[in-house]
C-alpha cells in the first residue's frame, strides 16, 4: 500500500509539473500577444484622435470662415445701421447657429438674432465682462468659448469675430453661439476597424 501511496505521490507531482510547463508556455505566447494588441489599441486610439481632431478643426474654421464673410459686410463706422441687422440675421441661415449678434467695441450689444423667439431692444445685453468678447477685443482675433448646454441640454460654444476698421482698430464684434450636437454626432461616426465607433466624453 505504501509503494501506491508513493507512486501515487509521484504521479502527483508528474503532474504538477507538466501543469507548470503547460502554464509557462501559454504565458511565454500571452505576454508579447498581449503587448502586440495594446500597440494595435494605442495606434487606432492615435488615429481616431487625429480623425476627430481633424472633423473638428475644419468644422470650427468653417463656422469661423462664415463669421469672418459676414463681418466684411458689417457698417464699421455705423454699427446701429439697419443694414448690419440684416447681416446677422442671416448668419442664422446656417442651421448650426443658434443665435447671432453685434456688439459695440465695449461690449454692448447692438442687434441680436434668435432662432427661437423675437429679441427685443429691452433684451439687449451688456457683454464687456464675458470671456469670449475680451479675447475678441484685446487679440484682434477670432475667439471659442467654452463648451456649455443650452436651456434644450444641447451642446453649444459662442465664436466671436472682432469687427475692425482698415487700420487694425476695433469697431465691435461679429459672434453667434454655436450648436455642436451634430459635430459631435458626426465624430461619433468616426469608425475605428471594421466595427469599432468613437464616443465624445
Amino acid at each position: 500500500m505504501d509503494s501506491t501511496k508513493g507512486k501515487d505521490f509521484y504521479v502527483s507531482i508528474l503532474y504538477i509539473f507538466i501543469g507548470f510547463w503547460l502554464i509557462l508556455i501559454n504565458l511565454a505566447w500571452f505576454l508579447p500577444t498581449v503587448r502586440e494588441l495594446r500597440k494595435n489599441i494605442t495606434g487606432l486610439e492615435t488615429g481616431t484622435n487625429m480623425q476627430s481632431r481633424a472633423v473638428i478643426e475644419a468644422f470650427l474654421e468653417e463656422k469661423e470662415e462664415d463669421l469672418e464673410i459676414t463681418s466684411r459686410f458689417i457698417d464699421r463706422y455705423n454699427l446701429k445701421n439697419p443694414a448690419n441687422k440684416i447681416a446677422v440675421a442671416n448668419i442664422l441661415k446656417d442651421s448650426y447657429f443658434n443665435n447671432a449678434f453685434l456688439t459695440d467695441n465695449q461690449g454692448q450689444e447692438i442687434f441680436r438674432a434668435d432662432r427661437f423667439k423675437t429679441v427685443y431692444s429691452s433684451e439687449l445685453r451688456d457683454l464687456s465682462g464675458a470671456a469670449e468678447f475680451k479675447s475678441a477685443i484685446n487679440s484682434g482675433k477670432v475667439s471659442f468659448g467654452e463648451i456649455r448646454f443650452s436651456e434644450k441640454l444641447e451642446p453649444i460654444m459662442t465664436i466671436t469675430f472682432p469687427v475692425a476698421f482698415a487700420e487694425g482698430e476695433i469697431a465691435g464684434v461679429l459672434a453667434a453661439e454655436l450648436n455642436i450636437k451634430e459635430l459631435f454626432n458626426e465624430i461619433s461616426d468616426i469608425r475605428i476597424g471594421e466595427r469599432g465607433q468613437v464616443y465624445v466624453v
